[in-house]
């Protein structure tokens, strides 16, 4: 698959977002609805055969589970759980088949993130929030025998309302309660090293409801502590994890509330049963540390503040100071901006053929939007991406190239280089460079 194939004569390819040992997640547009999505495709047996060996069985009960398991996410209704659009069978570029499922693109931060921006810690109230709202979708989920197994900071989006998203709940695994343990092979080991719990470890247990909340005590405990065992390899970490007890959480960081602390110690027990029961019980713990509503904020950001929720439910989000609302039409009676009408108009001649037309347009839309929100405006570096990837696909490859150049030395010097629309723009510099697409 590459930039530019279209999955069910419906989705775009537009860029990968990640690579994992089993798969790929695309960014895709959605051309009936036209929105982002996201794609995650299942390997082809025969790619995973370059590199590794794989019998017949263990790909037939992994493209099994994917398949079963995206239906079964699927029903899940929560808003911290992305929503699954479609799914299907892509013929990889060797013939074979690739199962995909078609989910809610998450635009925001991730807890990973956003705990760097802080230092590396959170307060004890925003931790708790965090929690509950994990809580509330892993009560969802276990209700209907799914489990995520893999929960983590890198796992975990926030939005820019403060509300929690789920990421990669496409890949959980299903309780199924007919079978004494489900049938695993190596190729699907669950979680991540660190946040694996000591039974998933062992072999003694595939990874149910307990291993979930050990993993959310994990994220917990960093985002307030620090992490709870410190290794130079996985293997010496999953060891900590195995047999070392961690340190009480208010030993770590004394201001910690007392029955916080002790909340996250006890999601940490190595014996699952001696862990709390379950996500409502752990929800009401963590609950008595959030903000009331009508409260102050913490200090920090409005914009992925994980308390605003509840500190102010069901509030509009304060309009930034650079936004930009440009005048409003009506298209067969849904409103839209000038700007996305005309860049509607300039799709519509690139698709009827007329390129130079269509990049007049852009470039027209692209210099009024400059004009208007600044360099760094959302509709201005919309247009001005889409600018650059049409010169690109006319074949103006010095032209794009140049456009690229241009738009990266603002963003590092207004965003700073670490930025990720930086990050993204330089990423696609450099394929554009080495002539990869």
């Amino acid at each position: 698959m590459d930039v530019g194939d279209t999955i069910h004569d419906r989705f775009e390819l537009k860029r990968r977002l990640g690579r994992g040992g089993m798969g790929d997640v695309w960014l895709a547009w959605d051309e009936d609805f036209e929105r982002k999505v996201a794609i995650k495709f299942m390997i082809e047996k025969s790619v995973i055969g370059e590199t590794d060996v794989i019998s017949t069985e263990d790909y037939h009960d992994l493209r099994r589970r994917f398949e079963r398991e995206g239906l079964a996410t699927a029903a899940l209704d929560h808003p911290a759980i992305p929503a699954v659009h479609h799914r299907g069978v892509w013929r990889g570029s060797s013939g074979g088949e690739m199962p995909y499922l078609v989910m809610q693109y998450i635009e925001g931060k991730t807890v990973e993130d956003l705990q760097e921006e802080r230092g590396g810690f959170l307060e004890p109230e925003e931790a708790a929030c965090l929690a509950v709202q994990l809580c509330s979708a892993l009560a969802v989920a276990h209700d209907a025998n799914v489990v995520h197994r893999d929960l983590k900071p890198a796992n975990l989006m926030v939005g820019p309302s403060g509300m929690i998203k789920i990421i990669d709940f496409g890949v959980a695994f299903i309780v199924d309660s007919e079978k004494s343990r489900i049938t695993r092979s190596r190729y699907s080991s669950p979680g991540t090293s660190g946040y694996v719990a000591p039974e998933v470890l062992k072999g003694a247990s595939p990874g149910g409801t307990a291993a979930d909340l050990y993993a959310l005590g994990i994220v917990v405990y960093e985002l307030l502590g620090g992490p709870v065992f410190r290794a130079a390899t996985a293997t010496d970490l999953d060891a900590a994890h195995l047999y070392k007890d961690p340190q009480p959480l208010c030993e770590r960081r004394p201001t910690v509330p007392r029955d916080l602390g002790e909340a996250v110690d006890r999601l940490l027990i190595k014996d699952p049963a001696e862990r709390l029961v379950g996500a409502r019980e752990v929800s009401a713990l963590m609950r008595r540390h959030v903000p009331a509503a009508g409260s102050p904020g913490i200090g920090h950001p409005a914009k992925f503040d994980v308390t605003l929720p509840f500190r102010t439910p069901f509030a509009p989000l304060a309009r930034p100071d650079d936004s930009f609302r440009p005048p409003m039409v009506a298209v067969a009676g849904v409103a839209m901006s000038v700007g996305d009408a005309q860049l509607g108009r300039a799709r519509e001649l690139w698709d009827l053929g007329d390129r130079d037309a269509a990049l007049r347009l852009v470039e027209h839309v692209m210099e009024e939007a400059r004009r208007e929100q600044g360099d760094v405006g959302k509709g201005a570096v919309r247009a001005w991406l889409l600018y650059a990837e049409w010169l690109h696909a006319a074949g103006r490859v010095g032209a794009a190239v140049g456009e690229l150049r241009d738009m990266l030395r603002v963003f590092d010097l207004k965003l700073g280089r670490r930025d990720k629309r930086a990050l993204e723009v330089r990423e696609l510099l450099r394929r554009y460079e080495s002539g990869k697409e």
